[in-house]
C-alpha cells in the first residue's frame, strides 16, 4: 500500500492557509491542494510531513508541530493519506521551491468550483474545527467503500 501525508499550515489567527497549485498528477493539475507527498520507508507520517513541507516551501515545521486529524484509506486503490495541520507565523515565509506554486490563501466559506481539489471543501473545515477544539480533538479515519 502506498502511504502519503498532506498538511495545512495555518497562520496564528486561523484566517490563512498555505496551499500548493498542483501540476501533477494530471487529475490535480491547476488545482489547489494541501502540501505533502509519499511517505518513504523508515519515516513516520509526521517525519514525512516535515520533510515534504520543507522540500516544497523552504520552511521547516517540526514533526512534533504537525497534528494528524484524519486518515483516508482507499481499499481498491490501495493508498492511505495522513492529513495534518500546524499553526505558525512561518506561513508568511513559505515560497515555491519546486515547479509547483506555493501561496498563502485567505480562508473563505467556499472555494470557487474547480479551484481546489474537491476534498479541501471539507478537509480544511475539519482541520479548523480540530484546532478550535484541540483539547478534545479526535483523529478520524475514513475508508473508501
Amino acid at each position: 500500500m502506498k502511504t502519503y501525508c498532506a498538511g495545512f499550515l495555518f497562520d496564528p489567527d486561523l484566517t490563512k492557509v498555505v496551499l500548493i497549485e498542483k501540476k501533477r498528477p494530471e487529475w490535480q493539475a491547476g488545482k489547489l491542494n494541501a502540501i505533502g507527498g509519499e511517505i518513504k520507508p523508515g519515516e513516520t507520517p509526521a517525519q514525512a510531513m516535515r520533510r515534504e513541507f520543507k522540500e516544497e516551501t523552504g520552511v521547516t515545521i517540526g514533526a512534533n508541530n504537525w497534528n494528524c486529524f484524519c486518515i483516508l484509506q482507499g481499499r481498491q486503490l490501495k493508498y492511505k493519506v495522513h492529513f495534518y495541520f500546524a499553526i505558525s507565523d512561518l506561513c508568511y515565509q513559505c515560497k515555491s521551491t519546486t515547479d509547483e506554486q506555493v501561496n498563502i490563501y485567505t480562508l473563505v466559506a467556499n472555494f470557487k468550483d474547480g479551484v481546489a481539489v474537491a476534498n479541501l471543501s471539507w478537509l480544511i473545515p475539519m482541520a479548523y474545527n480540530q484546532i478550535k477544539k484541540l483539547e478534545s480533538a479526535l483523529s478520524f479515519a475514513i475508508y473508501e467503500r
